[in-house]
């Protein structure tokens, strides 16, 4: 082993799956080149997901405070930014004492308000930062600190971070080196209940997050009780957990025609199984969800969430629109629906565009960016 890999190592950012997939992906590939997992430090914030999701994990888990800042010049804004900022400053002083005495091979940020304290710290510190940076344009965390960078993994090129070398998307366990034939397909069908896992029609997935998109939800609605498709479908919608009650009820009453079946849950564990199953996904175009669509050569049709910062929900849905693979729509416009089934008509009667759709898709994807990136941070590490 390695001297690098005796030592320890930082991994740093949170707050959303956006961040936490990734970085505990590449904690995961660090400890599968021959790093200890205990000598993993996860350092995040109190206030977001990774709180739950690292104590699950072996990694040792230091949540500072800390919070985002609102881009607002509301004096409530305001006032919660000055807690942020003093949040953040005592969040620093801690994350150096943190780096300061293990002191870390490498510190990975994944980017995020919870990642500044310790990237600062090893600005700070002089030990090896290397970023990693699933959107398409680099958030504010990342721009800050990428002129002290050793390295900037990048899930797609043009991000204009420093050391910029494009390594995909880290990814959750099971998305790499997926294969979309048959066989995978009918099985993750049937694993969801889709018919008998060999033949459940088509399938149009709509998944807004595990908190539900409103907007989404209600396109969704309107289609399944507007639509009188030309084949067998089946709408499965990953509706929430606060849209879902409701919107099981409306289902409960079934779908307008005959030929469309209509499924509502209110949060989807097994995702790669769902983008398997579906034909084509309706979805917002977050980083994650848009890697993991490339991963699997799942066909999307893409909402990118209005008011995004640096509006990068749309820039990675254009990545996989400029390759074919994906179209944007807008839930929000008049006829929205009837535009929708217009489209799923015409998308669904071509098999053949469907494949080679799926097939630009699936290029995209590297099969392992995890390890790409954890060889990144192991040549930078000291």
């Amino acid at each position: 082993m390695s001297r690098s890999n005796r030592r320890g190592f930082v991994v740093t950012g949170g707050g959303t799956a956006g961040h936490v997939v990734p970085a505990l992906a590449v904690a995961d590939a660090l400890v599968a080149r021959g790093v200890d997992a205990e000598a993993i430090t996860y350092v995040g914030s109190r206030r977001g997901m990774e709180v739950d999701v690292v104590a699950a994990t072996p990694y040792r888990l230091v949540a500072l405070p800390g919070r985002g800042i609102r881009r607002s010049l509301s004096p409530r804004a305001l006032l919660q930014n000055a807690g942020a900022v003093l949040g953040l400053a005592v969040a620093v002083l801690q994350a150096l004492w943190i780096v300061l005495r293990t002191r870390p091979a490498a510190v990975v940020s994944v980017g995020g308000y919870a990642a500044a304290p310790a990237s600062l710290a090893a600005v700070l510190t002089r030990r090896p930062l290397v970023l990693v940076n699933v959107d398409a344009v680099a958030g504010a965390v990342n721009r800050l600190t990428a002129r002290f960078a050793a390295a900037s993994a990048v899930a797609m090129g043009g991000t204009e971070l420093n050391r910029e070398v494009v390594t995909g998307a880290p990814l959750r366990p099971g998305f790499s080196g997926v294969h979309r034939d048959a066989t995978s397909r009918a099985e993750a069908r049937r694993s969801l209940g889709l018919g008998d896992g060999q033949h459940a029609g088509a399938v149009v997935a709509f998944v807004g997050g595990s908190l539900g998109a409103g907007s989404l939800n209600a396109l969704a609605q309107e289609l399944a009780t507007t639509w009188h498709p030309a084949v067998e479908v089946t709408l499965y919608q990953v509706a929430g957990r606060r849209f879902a009650e409701e919107l099981s009820a409306a289902a409960a009453s079934g779908a307008t025609d005959a030929k469309l079946r209509w499924m509502v849950v209110p949060f989807e564990e097994h995702m790669r199984e769902l983008y398997l199953a579906a034909d084509v996904v309706v979805s917002r175009a977050g980083a994650m969800t848009v890697a993991e669509l490339a991963a699997t050569g799942t066909p999307s049709l893409l909402a990118p969430l209005p008011g995004a910062p640096n509006d990068h929900q749309r820039r990675n849905a254009e990545r996989l629109v400029a390759e074919g693979a994906a179209r944007i729509i807008d839930p929000d416009l008049p006829g929205a629906a009837i535009e929708l089934a217009a489209t799923l008509d015409e998308v669904l009667a071509d098999p053949a565009a469907l494949a080679e759709t799926s097939r630009r898709a699936r290029s995209l994807a590297p099969d392992d960016a995890a390890g790409a990136v954890a060889d990144l941070v192991l040549r930078h590490a000291r």
